[in-house]
């Protein structure tokens, strides 16, 4: 069983080359899926840190703003998280002041005091004091640990707090991963074989027979605890998992081994981790100095380390492939194994779908982002109103009171105007709250469309999903130098929700309005229609008679089975010859280089395969051009990953 050197470093066979573009754009597309999960929490405690960092040391104003921040639009994955402050940094008389919050059986944060009236205390544990030597803005993940009051499995992203250049606390936000295993396999299906995710410590967190990798344990409090064994211990028991325990370890010397390289790594770093918290072991020590010193933030889209040939593999019992990518900032390992004999060129629908996928995540990350901050500002407004009125409130007391102050008095508040400043700075701060609550609408319709969950089926309004698809094309609609705007009618009738597979639906209502973009815009530029003037004439009409480009979208009841999606525009339109290889793979209207030919080819797979629908299409050139979807309103049997090639 050999294995073979990262890609790039040796030649690999001409198999493992040419054969698995499959499995490394599922296995791009799986890390991504976990990245932009990382990214999120990351962003949502470095909001927290920066509200602690800026907020007064005052009891009652931290109960009042962490719980909202932490609660993240109700994200029951988050299971808990809080602020640690550093001995007397809160106040001068307390060593120990945490603010935490865990969320009860009915999934409400509640506040526990525990960890400042404990003998310990906190300032010992391993993510405090690795939190402790993080770099301002830097996030800390721990290792994978099963939580020994819920029995769940967690992991832990710590970041620092700082005060001016003084080191403040940290603080925590605990993430659950009880929905990894179902994320894992829901990805499996895509690749033919099974995925297994290891914690930066080679710990199993996910892998296709769970009971094979847990074990039970005694906790400190003396309750026994399941947890997961090690890659290192599975090889004990099943010594064919050898392969993969070499792979693991050369990730580890590639990432972890360049600390001994670094000149301005001071070498006192290891010692004091070590001598500050005894859960440090001499290795986690040597890992945590590295992740604490260089920087594994990622823009990229390959997360691909290795790629070798596996004998005897012991779940598949046969020759298999297995390809190692690496999670960045959790320093994860993901391993794809797919059997040898199941290996092929990817579909380039396929490829689409997952490319799809990645522009999805990509949008989610985004929108993260943006969200943390938007909510603290917008959590905050209306804090800052109530006080404005209480303000306010005093104010009009004082003119009651002392209707002629000194003449200095009067002659400030003239020069201000201070009846103006009472009447418009409540209105101000309603406008501010009304612009930040439109920010967080876009965001969220941003993360309903990034939603790539083609294997969910799930209730779903699709006037909504429309909408969401709308918004990432609203740049498309605006005027350009040379066109004006295109007009967007849409005709929406009440509708139930269907069952459907709301991420694939996404991708057809995105496809097909791009296409009539665009076929309007080629049209103008191939100058079958001629834009002057802010008009377009079509060389088919008078030009007395005004062009306008414009899409149409209608949403209605075809009839009592089936709901009907029209989006239709008024470019050139389409020959009945080309009308006719429309849905062929490879067949395109668009000029070379532009199109693949494969969008409306995996539309019409994911509208009557995954669906039970139908996708047409009608074109009279130069008039109108539609396209038609129809789904059925009732439930559909669920078709199985092996039916489709979606």
């Amino acid at each position: 069983m050999a294995l073979l050197q990262p890609p790039e470093r040796t030649a690999a066979s001409t198999f493992l080359r040419e054969s698995s573009q499959v499995t490394d754009q599922i296995g791009n597309a799986f890390v991504l899926n976990l990245y932009t999960r990382v990214r999120e929490i990351e962003a949502l405690a470095r909001a927290m840190s920066t509200m602690a960092e800026t907020l007064p040391t005052v009891e009652s104003l931290m109960q009042q703003v962490i719980p909202p921040l932490l609660n993240f639009q109700n994200d029951g994955a988050i299971a808990g998280g809080g602020v640690w402050f550093e001995p007397y940094a809160f106040a001068g008389d307390r060593e120990r002041q945490s603010f935490f919050w865990g969320r009860d059986a009915d999934g409400r944060l509640q506040f526990f005091d525990d960890y400042n009236q404990c003998e310990v205390g906190y300032h010992q544990e391993a993510w405090y004091v690795a939190g402790k030597y993080a770099k301002p803005g830097q996030c800390v993940w721990s290792k994978a640990y099963m939580d020994p009051h819920s029995g769940e499995l967690m992991i832990t992203c710590t970041a620092p707090a700082y005060r001016q250049g003084a080191f403040l606390g940290v603080v925590t936000v605990d993430l659950k991963l009880e929905g990894l295993q179902e994320t894992v396999n829901l990805w499996q299906k895509k690749t033919g074989g099974y995925i297994i995710v290891l914690d930066y410590g080679n710990q199993f967190i996910a892998f296709p027979k769970p009971d094979w990798v847990k074990k039970t344990q005694t906790h400190a409090s003396g309750k026994a605890v399941e947890t997961f064994i090690t890659l290192q211990e599975m090889v004990e028991k099943k010594p064919l998992f050898l392969p993969l325990l070499k792979a693991a370890q050369l990730a580890d010397e590639q990432t972890f081994q360049p600390l001994q390289s670094l000149p301005t790594l001071p070498n006192a770093t290891m010692p004091m981790l070590s001598a500050e918290s005894k859960e440090i072991s001499p290795e986690d020590e040597q890992r945590l100095a590295t992740i604490l010193t260089i920087s594994n933030s990622s823009d990229r889209t390959d997360y691909l380390q290795q790629k070798f040939e596996l004998e005897q593999d012991e779940l598949l019992q046969e020759m298999a492939i297995a390809s190692l990518f690496q999670v960045p900032k959790v320093y994860w390992k993901v391993f794809i194994v797919k059997p040898r004999s199941e290996i092929a060129i990817a579909t380039h629908s396929l490829i689409q779908t997952d490319k799809m996928a990645t522009l999805g995540q990509m949008v989610a990350g985004v929108a993260h982002e943006v969200n943390n901050p938007l909510n603290f500002v917008v959590g905050n407004l209306s804090h800052a109103s109530a006080q404005t009125e209480d303000l306010l409130s005093i104010l009009r007391l004082y003119q009651k009171h002392y209707p002629e102050p000194a003449a200095e008095i009067q002659q400030a508040i003239a020069s201000v105007d201070l009846d103006f400043i009472a009447e418009d700075l409540p209105k101000l701060i309603r406008s501010m709250k009304m612009g930040g609550d439109r920010a967080l609408e876009i965001t969220q319709q941003l993360r309903n469309f990034s939603r790539m969950d083609e294997s969910v089926r799930r209730a779903t309004n699709l006037v909504q999903e429309l909408e969401n698809t709308l918004v990432i094309l609203g740049h498309r609609f605006k005027p350009k130098r040379d066109r004006p705007p295109i007009q967007l009618i849409k005709e929406y009738q009440a509708i139930p929700e269907i069952e459907c597979y709301p991420g694939l639906l996404n991708q057809v209502f995105m496809n097909l309005l791009v296409n009539a973009i665009d076929a309007l815009e080629e049209g103008i530029h191939s100058k079958q229609v001629t834009y002057s003037k802010q008009v377009i004439y079509s060389k088919h009409s008078s030009p007395a008679h005004d062009f306008c480009p414009t899409i149409w979208m209608q949403v209605s009841l075809a009839n009592d089975t089936d709901v009907q999606i029209d989006i239709s525009d008024n470019g050139p339109g389409i020959s009945p010859e080309r009308q006719a290889r429309l849905f062929e793979p490879f067949f395109t209207t668009k000029p070379t280089g532009k199109g693949t030919g494969l969008g409306l080819a995996i539309c019409r797979q994911i509208v009557e395969q995954r669906h039970r629908g139908t996708l047409t299409c009608q074109s009279t050139p130069f008039q109108k051009t539609t396209f038609t979807v129809r789904l059925p309103l009732a439930m559909m049997p669920k078709s199985s990953p092996e039916s489709s090639s979606i």
